[in-house]
């Protein structure tokens, strides 16, 4: 499927964005699981979603990062709307 650089995220809709997510990520580690990750990254680009004075939309893709938490799993994956601290336990008995 191909898109002129010039269209505009919001007359594609969802799926088509939802499947050039899949496309990006078809030969990447988490392939098996891109169903699950072409809607994570949708809906954080979605959520990014700015209007600057001119009326002009962008979607600042810098404005999204990724935490990783060690010793989970993939699919344990969600999108934190905000702001998010990467801290760890003071103490062992700390959770």
């Amino acid at each position: 499927m191909y898109f002129r650089s010039q269209e505009q995220v919001k007359k594609l809709g969802r799926v088509p964005l939802i499947n050039c997510a899949k496309t990006s990520m078809s030969s990447k580690l988490i392939s098996g699981d891109r169903d699950f990750f072409a809607n994570l990254v949708v809906d954080a680009v979605l959520s990014v979603k700015m209007t600057n004075q001119r009326g002009e939309i962008k979607y600042p893709i810098k404005g999204i990062n990724i935490l990783k938490a060690h010793g989970q799993s993939a699919r344990d994956s969600y999108l934190l709307k905000g702001y998010a601290l990467n801290t760890g336990s003071a103490a062992q008995g700390c959770h």
